[in-house]
């Protein structure tokens, strides 16, 4: 668990290298399907929020890391865009994962997978205003 967290705090590093530093690879961190032992087959990667931007980056590297790769995300077209890019396998899931339907969507399109790894991408945004909100609401008045 602590191997994973250390991918998912060096987020931003390990997306923007194409060659990753040594010490952010999947492998280094004994995450990769190598480590793991698997032989031909492909242990799964699962990506929230791998629409675009980060999520999708993120689902490539870790199909050319050796990952089959499952798809989150709410816009069907993007992901299958993004699907098509990756290196190996992968299954696309549209689910809003802001509703306990949405969770259990994802959770029933991948219980039966070899997951090794997740990557948490997807976001959620209250939109309010930010002035003079009270900060404990994360506004900017105190």
């Amino acid at each position: 668990m602590v191997r994973r967290a250390a991918i998912l705090g060096s987020l931003v590093a390990w997306v923007a290298s194409g060659a990753a530093p040594r010490a952010l690879t999947t492998q280094a961190l004994g995450l990769s399907p190598a480590a793991a032992g698997d032989g031909p087959a492909r242990p799964w990667a699962v990506v929230t929020g791998a629409s675009s931007g980060i999520g999708a980056a993120l689902a490539r590297r870790a199909s050319r890391e050796g990952y089959s790769v499952v798809l989150h995300g709410r816009d069907r077209a993007a992901l299958e865009r993004v699907a098509a890019s990756l290196d190996g396998a992968s299954r696309v899931v549209v689910a809003d994962l802001a509703s306990p339907r949405g969770a259990e969507r994802l959770y029933g399109r991948c219980k039966r997978l070899d997951v090794r790894l997740l990557l948490n991408n997807a976001g959620a945004a209250r939109v309010k205003p930010f002035v003079g909100a009270p900060a404990s609401d994360g506004g900017g008045s105190r």
